[in-house]
């Protein structure tokens, strides 16, 4: 992260990832703006629109 910031200079870093890597970031206070993103899934017989 500290690379990226530097890299980034004044602008915004992302963070990708599960919810596993948000959580660390959460908790080392790395996160300033959240932003979730949700993809639909259908598992099984389900019909794609």
């Amino acid at each position: 992260m500290e690379l990226a910031r530097a890299a980034a200079g004044e602008r915004d870093v992302p963070i990708s990832g599960g919810a596993q890597t948000i959580n660390h970031h959460l908790a080392a206070g790395m996160i300033d703006e959240p932003r979730l993103h949700l993809v639909p899934v259908v598992f099984g017989a389900g019909w794609r629109p």
